[in-house]
């Protein structure tokens, strides 16, 4: 008969070897998944945390954009004037692009357009880089924006072509053509 000691030893490593093997998991210790587990979920709210800000950042300088274009002075005088330029059939908004020195009118005149377009191109660009939220843009300025782009081809076609500049206020044009595309839809009423 086995003495007690030997059966001691014979059931004691294989205790200590079923120990190990409860407190490994795929080949790693419990701690080491509490650990990893940890890890990763700090890294996707940070992650998510980062995506959330840049959003909210997004939001608001959209937000920024709708208010001061309506305190812009300047910007509502300019979209004032090439409406008026627009639906006067005597005038030909593409004429504002070629040398009007002698003219002090017309040279106010284009420069309002100037001003207008290279705001537009201003927010194409910022649209373009993720700076703004395009859907808030879209939902505030569809109607101005593609008007003034509609009111303003022959225009911007003629300082192209004058000054050799084929991307003067393409990424406006861009944006433009592309909400033209896929215009706003009306509201349901409920």
């Amino acid at each position: 008969m086995p003495s007690t000691k030997d059966a001691e030893g014979f059931i004691k490593p294989i205790a200590e070897e079923a120990t190990q093997q409860a407190s490994l998991f795929l080949g790693e210790s419990i701690g080491f998944w509490v650990q990893t587990t940890a890890i990763v979920l700090t890294a996707f709210f940070a992650a998510w945390a980062v995506f959330s800000a840049r959003q909210m950042t997004r939001r608001k300088n959209s937000a920024d954009v709708i208010f001061n274009s309506k305190n812009d002075k300047k910007l509502r005088d300019g979209i004032k004037t090439i409406s008026q330029l627009h639906k006067d059939s005597t005038v030909e908004l593409a004429q504002f692009a070629y040398d009007l020195s002698n003219d002090q009118t017309k040279r106010d005149q284009a420069a309002s357009i100037n001003y207008v377009l290279n705001y537009y191109e201003y927010v194409a660009v910022g649209v373009k880089r993720g700076i703004y939220d395009e859907a808030i843009l879209k939902d505030s300025s569809y109607s101005t924006l593609v008007h003034m782009y509609e009111f303003c081809q022959p225009y911007i076609e003629n300082v192209r072509r004058q000054n050799q500049r084929p991307t003067t206020w393409c990424e406006f044009e861009a944006l433009a053509q592309k909400w033209q595309d896929k215009p706003l839809k009306a509201k349901r009423k409920r």
